[in-house]
């Protein structure tokens, strides 16, 4: 199954993710870490990073990351 969000955030921030689980945990990529902290709800969206304490949506994420927002998903 494809969850809405999957492919946008792996554009933005470049790695694959599994989607095993509708949450994904992975490397923040707002800062270096040797262990997953940042958690991405697939089917929506948004994401947080107990690490770093950054949490947003995905609009959030392109602009952190200083990446184009697709139109197409701008919230």
């Amino acid at each position: 199954m494809r969850y809405a969000m999957t492919d946008l955030i792996e554009r933005v921030i470049g790695v694959s993710i599994s989607e095993a689980r509708p949450n994904a945990s992975l490397l923040c990529p707002l800062h270096r870490e040797r262990n997953k902290s940042f958690s991405i709800n697939l089917a929506e969206g948004v994401c947080i990073c107990f690490g770093c304490g950054q949490r947003g949506n995905y609009e959030t994420l392109c602009r952190l990351l200083g990446r184009p927002i697709d139109d197409d998903h701008r919230v």
